[in-house]
């Protein structure tokens, strides 16, 4: 009689949904049902309404669903279908996910190449259950940073979001700025801290300060200097990653994006020679060597 319905985890703005194996003569559509259909354990305040002629949807008051509670439901089936006595009820379950959050934060770029002063960083947040960017900005606090400095949350998709901090202040001083972040405000029993280092301006030393594998979107292999690159050198006889013949690449003030035409099956060795320059044309201070894995794993939730 029951084709589909909802059990296992769920989120706490989801809906209860029975879809019959068979469509009904007659059902008013997205309209609140009167009549009783569903009963929950613990108690769920909430509305009822046809979807279609097969489909049944309970919806929860907003804040109804608990995160970490497991309910019990029944469905009274012989209130839309003639059936037998031992079918009356269709008794089912489902839990309502934890909020947990993963974080992963990149390194400082310039807001302008024209000024190397003020900076921003970004990171890619996933969580467990969706949140307004509102609430979200709660989770983030930055320590010994200047007053200009501010959180700004984007929604990428569900459970995805892109934090960016922006007008981060690097001065004749290496700065060291601590990010924590506190998943209270969401209903995460978790807590982060992480470290955003400027060095000082004017720079001393063109360096490489960061290297990663990025899995999302384009796949592709990004490489963080202290200073923006210069666009007039060939990056590809100075950038090598072993295994890999042919890619194309993307300067984007101090960052560069390595997109391979093929990944290899093995670990990639990433060599970035001493001659690469900065945009003052200052070049690196010595070799680099990297050792990467072709596949990045996705932080888990």
């Amino acid at each position: 009689y029951i084709a589909a319905f909802t059990y296992g985890n769920t989120s706490p703005d989801s809906y209860i949904e029975i879809e019959l194996a068979q469509e009904l003569p007659s059902v008013e559509l997205n309209t609140e049902v009167q009549e009783k259909f569903f009963s929950f354990s613990p108690f769920i305040k909430g509305k009822t309404y046809w979807i279609n002629s097969r489909t049944i949807r309970f919806v929860p008051e907003y804040g109804q669903l608990k995160p970490g509670k497991e309910y019990t439901a029944k469905f009274y089936l012989d209130k839309a279908l003639k059936v037998e006595p031992k079918f009356k009820t269709f008794n089912f379950y489902f839990r309502v996910n934890e909020q947990n959050f993963s974080f992963d934060l990149l390194p400082y770029s310039p807001m302008s190449i024209n000024d190397l002063k003020w900076n921003s960083v970004t990171g890619a947040l996933r969580l467990a259950n969706n949140e307004s960017p509102e609430k979200i900005v709660g989770i983030f606090e930055l320590k010994g940073a200047n007053r200009e400095a501010k959180v700004n949350v984007k929604t990428v998709s569900d459970g995805m979001y892109q934090i960016s901090i922006d007008s981060l202040l690097r001065t004749n001083n290496a700065e060291s700025y601590e990010l924590t972040v506190n998943g209270n405000a969401i209903g995460a029993k978790k807590r982060e801290n992480f470290s955003i280092q400027l060095p000082s301006l004017p720079e001393t030393e063109f360096q490489v300060i960061d290297v990663r594998m990025i899995s999302e979107t384009a796949s592709h292999i990004r490489i963080a200097f202290s200073s923006p690159l210069s666009h007039d050198q060939d990056i590809q006889g100075l950038v090598v990653p072993s295994g890999i013949s042919n890619f194309t690449y993307q300067i984007d003030k101090n960052v560069l994006k390595i997109f391979p035409e093929a990944y290899p099956r093995e670990e990639i060795t990433l060599q970035i020679h001493q001659g690469l320059r900065s945009f003052e044309n200052r070049a690196l201070a010595r070799d680099y060597t990297y050792q990467l894995r072709a596949e990045s794993e996705k932080p888990q939730v």
